[in-house]
C-alpha cells in the first residue's frame, strides 16, 4: 500500500513538473516564434518539435479548447481531408507523400495554438509575426540591392549548387528573401499578409487616435515596396483586394472620411508605383508581365497564363471523376501524365497543384473539401466583419484582413503540400476560432 502511495505521489509530481515546463511563458513564446518562423522558411525539425509539443500540451489542456461553429467546421475540414488522403493513399502515387504525418502534426499545432495565443496575448503574437516578417523581408531587400554579391549567404538557405535568380531587371534580382524554392508567389503572398496586417493597425490607430502612426506608416511603405519588388502580380492583387475591402467596410459601416481618402490613394499608389518602376527599371518583369496581359497571345494554350486555365480545366475534369475524395497530395501531377487527362503543355511540366487554392483543396478532399474551406472563410468573414463597429476591435480587423487574403488567393496558387503554406493556414485557423473575450482589444 505504501509503495502504491509513493508511486502515485511520484506520478503527481511528474505531472506537475511537466505542466510547469509546458506552461512556462518563455516556452510558449518560443513555440510560437518557431511556428511563425516556419511560416516563412521550412525548418525540417520544426515539424516534429511543434507536433510533439502540441500533443503534450493538449494532453493537459484539451478541455479548454474553444468549441464553436468555426471550430466544428475546421474539424470537419481536417477530418474529411485526412480521410480522403488515407482512402487515396495507394492511388496516384500518394504513398510517396509525407502529407499525412505533416497534416496531423500541424492539426495538433492548430489546436494547441488556439490555446497558447490567448495566453501569450494576440498582440504579442502579431508583434512576433511582424518582427519575423520584417527580418524575412529585409533579407529580400539585401538580395535586391546587392545582387549576386551575397550568393554565398543565400546558398546556405537554398541548398543549391548555384543561386539561380529570377530577375526583376538586368542583374537586379526579384525580392525572394530566403525562399528555398525561389518562389516569388509564396514570398509575395506572405508579404501581402504582412502589408495587410500593418495597414489594419495603421487604419485602426488613424480611426481611434485621429493621427497617423509613423511606425506603421513606415511599415506600409516597407512591405508595399517589397511586394512590388517580388513582381508577383497575384500577390499584389491579393493585397489590393484585401485593403480595398477593408477601407470600403470602414467607409460604409462607419462613414469614415479618412477611409474614403485612403481608398482613393490605395487605388492610385500601386499605379504610380508600377509607373515609377517602369521609369527606374525600364523593361522590368512586372511592367512587362502587366503589359502582356493586353495581348491575346498571352492567354493561348501553352503560355504561362494559358496553362493556368488548362490546369483549372483539368482539375474540374479530375473532380468530375473523383468528386468525393479527390486524388490526394500527388494526384494532380500524376493525372497530368495519364492519357485520359492528357494536355500537351501540362504533360511537359511537373505541376504539383492546379495553381488555384480552392481547386487545390478539391484535389485533396473533393467537392466536400471545397465546400468546407469556403464555409470556413465565409464564417470567418462574417465573424470578423463585426469588428468594424462604433467600438473598434483591432484583432477582428486584422483577422478580417487575413481572411480577405485567403479569399483573394482563391484563384491563385496556394499548395497544401508546402510546409510554410500549410502551417500558416492552420495558424490562421487557430486565430479565428478564439472566443471574443479571448480576442479583446489590447492595442491602446
Amino acid at each position: 500500500m505504501r509503495l502504491e502511495t509513493l508511486l502515485w505521489d511520484e506520478m503527481v509530481n511528474l505531472k506537475e513538473k511537466i505542466i510547469n515546463i509546458i506552461d512556462n511563458i518563455y516556452v510558449l513564446n518560443f513555440i510560437m516564434i518557431l511556428a511563425i518562423v516556419s511560416c516563412f522558411y521550412p525548418i525540417s525539425s520544426s515539424t516534429s518539435i511543434l507536433g510533439y509539443f502540441s500533443l503534450i500540451y493538449l494532453a493537459f489542456h484539451w478541455r479548454n479548447i474553444t468549441k464553436n461553429k468555426l471550430f466544428i467546421t475546421i474539424m470537419l475540414f481536417f477530418g474529411w481531408i485526412f480521410v480522403s488522403v488515407v482512402l487515396t493513399y495507394n492511388d496516384f502515387l500518394n504513398y510517396t507523400s509525407s502529407f499525412i504525418e505533416k497534416d496531423i502534426k500541424y492539426f495538433l499545432l492548430f489546436l494547441a495554438a488556439s490555446l497558447i495565443i490567448p495566453v501569450i496575448g494576440f498582440k504579442n503574437f502579431i508583434i512576433k509575426f511582424l518582427s519575423v516578417g520584417t527580418i524575412f523581408t529585409f533579407l529580400g531587400y539585401l538580395e535586391v540591392i546587392l545582387g549576386n554579391n551575397l550568393d554565398w549567404f543565400f546558398h546556405i538557405f537554398r541548398n543549391r549548387t548555384e543561386n539561380i535568380h529570377l530577375y526583376l531587371f538586368n542583374d537586379v534580382p526579384r525580392l525572394l528573401s530566403i525562399s528555398r524554392n525561389l518562389d516569388p508567389n509564396f514570398v509575395g503572398f506572405i508579404i501581402a499578409v504582412l502589408l495587410v496586417t500593418t495597414f489594419a493597425i495603421f487604419l485602426y490607430k488613424l480611426e481611434t487616435l485621429k493621427k497617423i502612426d509613423k511606425k506603421y506608416f513606415a511599415g506600409n511603405i516597407f512591405f508595399g515596396i517589397a511586394l512590388l519588388l517580388t513582381a508577383s502580380r497575384g500577390a499584389i492583387l491579393i493585397a489590393l483586394f484585401s485593403i480595398i475591402i477593408l477601407l470600403l467596410s470602414f467607409a460604409i459601416k462607419r462613414n469614415s472620411k479618412s477611409a474614403k481618402i485612403l481608398l482613393s490613394l490605395v487605388i492610385l499608389l500601386p499605379i504610380l508605383g508600377t509607373v515609377l518602376m517602369g521609369i527606374i527599371f525600364p523593361d522590368n518583369i512586372l511592367t512587362h508581365k502587366i503589359l502582356l496581359l493586353a495581348n491575346h497571345e498571352t492567354w493561348r494554350a501553352g503560355t504561362s497564363e494559358g496553362m493556368r486555365f488548362e490546369m483549372w480545366n483539368l482539375s474540374i475534369n479530375i473532380l468530375k471523376d473523383n468528386p468525393f475524395f479527390g486524388v490526394g497530395p500527388t494526384g494532380f501531377e500524376v493525372c497530368t501524365k495519364l492519357p485520359e487527362y492528357y494536355v500537351e503543355s501540362l504533360f511537359k511540366h511537373n505541376f504539383r497543384d492546379p495553381h488555384n487554392f480552392i481547386l487545390s483543396v478539391g484535389m485533396f478532399g473533393g467537392i466536400p473539401g471545397i465546400i468546407l474551406i469556403v464555409s470556413i472563410l465565409i464564417q470567418s468573414l462574417y465573424k470578423n466583419f463585426n469588428g468594424i463597429t462604433e467600438i473598434l476591435n483591432l484583432e477582428k480587423i486584422i483577422l478580417l484582413g487575413w481572411t480577405l487574403c485567403f479569399i483573394g488567393t482563391s484563384i491563385f496558387e496556394y499548395s497544401l503540400t508546402e510546409q510554410c503554406k500549410l502551417i500558416f493556414l492552420y495558424l490562421f485557423f487557430s486565430c479565428i476560432i478564439m472566443k471574443d473575450d479571448e480576442n479583446e482589444n489590447r492595442y491602446r
